[in-house]
């Protein structure tokens, strides 16, 4: 085999090159709660639409929610249960257990453990996250129904297109 063609067999798929920028986003985004790695790993023209959440979410949206999401919970994990991609799209399921100790989006802590599941598409480009597709349980529960926790103030969940 010559040096171009081990280069070739060493060199990782697109697809899976996708996965591990996916797997890099749970692990330092949200298990170690490394809010830097937000500006390596989600592109500037990101955007979230319902149902991920009540209404969409953009870059600045993200930078600004998810550390007021994640300081809700204590012990709090996320865990990958099933990663598969194409072109460039990742989809699969994640689960998060935690515990709701912090207050947080106008949400007093309840101590409950928290535990759901993730349904989730997202798609990648230039090695980053520039949308999502997210189902939290199932589609016919909002967020914070699904964690079992109480609404914050004004909080109204729309119907997404095609539901």
């Amino acid at each position: 085999m010559s040096a171009t063609e081990a280069r070739v067999v060493q060199e990782p798929s697109q697809t899976e090159a996708n996965k591990r920028v996916l797997q890099r986003y749970l692990d330092e985004i949200f298990n170690d709660r490394n809010y830097a790695a937000i500006d390596e790993l989600i592109h500037p023209d990101f955007q979230c639409d319902p149902p991920s959440f009540h209404v969409p979410w953009r870059f600045e949206d993200f930078k600004d929610g998810v550390p007021k999401f994640l300081a809700m919970f204590s012990r709090a994990t996320w865990k990958t249960l099933e990663m598969l991609a194409e072109r460039d799209l990742v989809a699969g399921i994640f689960e998060f257990r935690g515990f709701h100790t912090g207050e947080s989006l106008g949400i007093a802590p309840t101590g409950k453990e928290v535990r759901f599941t993730v349904n989730f598409i997202y798609q990648i480009k230039d090695g980053k996250i520039i949308g999502t597709r997210k189902l939290n349980v199932n589609h016919n529960l909002d967020f914070f129904t699904a964690m079992g926790l109480p609404k914050p103030p004004g909080f109204v969940h729309p119907t997404p297109p095609g539901y």
